[in-house]
C-alpha cells in the first residue's frame, strides 16, 4: 500500500529511475492520503484505490470535527478509513491517540474498510501494548466484528498474530520492506500470518529493503522477494494468494476489473499483487 500523498501514481513511478534487481508492471493498489489533502480523482489511473485518515503522530492535534470530516469523506465517496491507529513510538500522547483512534471507531460502517498502524515504543518491538488497545478499543466501542480491518508495516510475533486471529475479525496483516531488518521473533509472527490474511506492501519508512528512501510502488518486487524467502514460498505463488487477498479487503472499492497488482517481467508470465 504506497502511500504517495497526494501524487498521481504514475507520475510518482515514472520520476522514480532507480535500478531495481525484479522488474515488475505495477498495475494498481491503493494510495493514502491525511486529513489536510484532497485526493485526486482518479490519481492518474482508475485502478488505484483511495484511503485517507489521520496518522496517529497528529493525535495531539485533532479535534472531532476531523475524524468526522474524514469518515464523511470515505462514506460518501466509496474510500478506505486510513492510515489510523496507535503509534506510541512517537511524541503524540498515548491518550489523544487513544481517543481519535476511539472517535473513528465509533462513526466506522460496517462496510467501510480501515487501515490501521499499531506501533510500540522502543521497549515494546512487538507493539503488545498498542494492540491490545487497539482491541479493547475495537470492541468497547462496539466497531462490527464484520469491518474488514488492514494492519499495515504489522511488527508483532506469533503470539499477536494469534491475538488478532481469535478475535474473530476479518484482520489482514501487511508486511513491508520493514522485514529487512527485524527481530526472529518478528520473522516468525511474518511465517505465522495465515497465507489468507497476508497483504505485502511498498510503503516502509524505516527499512525499505536495501532501496534508498524514499521507497515508492516500483520497488514492491524487492518486498515479495524478502517476505517469499522468509516464508519459504514460491514468489508466484505467493504473490497469487496475495492478489486474491487484496481483492477481498479492497474489492468495494475498486473502479476497475483489474486491481492491484503486479506481473512479473520474466520468461514465467506469473502474477503477482502488490
Amino acid at each position: 500500500m504506497p502511500g504517495c500523498q497526494g501524487q498521481y501514481v504514475n507520475e510518482l513511478v515514472s520520476a522514480d529511475q532507480r535500478p531495481v534487481s525484479l522488474q515488475v508492471e505495477l498495475v494498481g493498489g491503493c494510495v493514502a492520503y491525511t486529513y489536510k489533502e484532497e485526493p485526486l480523482s482518479d490519481n492518474g489511473n482508475p485502478r488505484w484505490v483511495i484511503a485517507q485518515g489521520i496518522p496517529p503522530g497528529v493525535a495531539d492535534l485533532i479535534l472531532q470535527s476531523d475524524v468526522a470530516r474524514v469518515v464523511g469523506n470515505c462514506r460518501a465517496k466509496n474510500w478506505v478509513i486510513g492510515e489510523i491507529g496507535l503509534d506510541y513510538s512517537g511524541p503524540a500522547t498515548q491518550r489523544c491517540q487513544r481517543f481519535v483512534l476511539a472517535e473513528f471507531f465509533r462513526q466506522v460502517s460496517f462496510s467501510t474498510g480501515m487501515i490501521l498502524v499499531v506501533k510500540g515504543h522502543a521497549d515494546d518491538p512487538l507493539g503488545r501494548v498498542p494492540m491490545q488497545d487497539c482491541l479493547t478499543l475495537l470492541d468497547g466501542m462496539f466497531v462490527p466484528t464484520l469491518v474488514p480491518l488492514f494492519l499495515r508495516n504489522f511488527s508483532g510475533g506469533p503470539e499477536q498474530v494469534k491475538l488478532w486471529l481469535d478475535s474473530g475479525r476479518p484482520v489482514f496483516l501487511g508486511i513491508s520492506g520493514q522485514v529487512s531488518g527485524v527481530s526472529e521473533v518478528q520473522l516468525s509472527g511474518v511465517r505465522a500470518v495465515p497465507v489468507g490474511r497476508l497483504l505485502v506492501e511498498s510503503d516502509g519508512p524505516d527499512s525499505p529493503c536495501g532501496v534508498v528512501s524514499p521507497m515508492s510502488p516500483r520497488h514492491i518486487g524487492e518486498v515479495y522477494k524478502l517476505v517469499s524467502a522468509v516464508r519459504g514460498q514460491d514468489f508466484a505463488l505467493l504473490a497469487g494468494l496475495v492478489y486474491q487477498n487484496y481483492r477481498v479487503f479492497f474489492g468495494p472499492q475498486e473502479s476497475g476489473s483489474s486491481v492491484d497488482y503486479v506481473v512479473d517481467r520474466d520468461d514465467s508470465g506469473d502474477d503477482s499483487d502488490e
